[in-house]
């Protein structure tokens, strides 16, 4: 079964994340909102144009409005190919997790000067790249 998205979704979304951002802005912390897409959104061919741009609206809307983004779809559509998601579920396989840590490491490197490539951004993992 697939949730279509539509305007009124979106609005709401933006809202809602804008406010959290706020929110945590004003406890002295920095809020980075990551965009995580459906497996319906890399994969499905039975989805109206509106959902399957929906978080690339969603993350440009966000940035409009001052929130700092992650957007994996772009390096999803990219790899499905690869197969990112598990086979008979919606969860990410250990190829997903690869990229989405590769993603949001080279994001947190590029941001912020006190992480490099040799910090332990997250020690122990051994994920697929």
């Amino acid at each position: 079964m697939n949730h279509r998205f539509n305007e009124h979704d979106l609005d709401s979304a933006v809202q809602s994340i804008v406010s959290r951002k706020e929110d945590i802005n004003a406890r002295g912390m920095e809020y980075i909102f990551i965009a995580i897409p459906a497996k319906q959104t890399i994969y499905g061919s039975n989805i109206d144009e509106f959902t399957k741009n929906y978080i690339n609206l969603l993350t440009d809307r966000l940035q409009n409005e001052g929130v700092k983004t992650i957007n994996l779809v772009g390096i999803f559509r990219a790899n499905k190919s690869s197969g990112i998601y598990n086979n008979y579920d919606t969860h990410w396989n250990s190829k997903g997790v690869g990229i989405a840590v590769s993603v949001i490491s080279e994001y947190l490197i590029r941001t912020y000067s006190g992480i490099t490539k040799r910090s332990k951004l997250c020690e122990n993992c051994h994920f697929e790249p």
